[in-house]
């Protein structure tokens, strides 16, 4: 647990001096969970929630798909995540954030994308709109 705490206190500090990059990738052997739980973490500093919420109430309302601000993409019933699911960004992307600070885009096992998502995908990222962060998860980051 102690090397997620450094990578807290890391990000933590680059997002202070605001020279957190748009879009980060994180990828390594750690579960799905454990990189859920920093995301989340992370996230919650960036988006800096305008109503005073727990950690826990506000990765509840992430994870239902509650908190208008951060959007999760993960894979679909095919196993993927298609080209489709990166166009639904589009109406996302041309507002502001409704109730924070900042908006979290968040793909889940980004390693799931078709060829067609990616390069959807790479081309919301090349430009990002202000205040907007990509970020994609993966255990294989030699598939992106």
């Amino acid at each position: 647990m102690e090397i997620w705490q450094k990578l807290s206190e890391k990000f933590f500090r680059t997002i202070i001096s605001e020279k957190l990059p748009q879009t980060i990738i994180f990828f390594g052997p750690s579960s799905q969970s454990a990189k859920d739980d920093f995301v989340y973490h992370i996230a919650k500093l960036l988006v800096a929630p305008s109503r005073d919420l727990a950690d826990n109430k506000f990765r509840e309302l992430c994870e239902t798909q509650s908190y208008s601000d951060f959007i999760v993409i993960s894979k679909g019933s095919t196993g993927s995540i298609k080209i489709e699911d990166i166009h639904s960004l589009d109406d996302i992307l041309c507002f502001s954030p409704f109730e924070s600070k900042n908006r979290i885009i968040y793909i889940r096992e980004a390693s799931a994308m078709t060829a067609q998502a990616q390069n959807a995908l790479l081309k919301k990222i090349e430009e990002p709109p202000a205040r907007i962060y990509f970020f994609l998860c993966t255990s294989k980051k030699n598939s992106l």
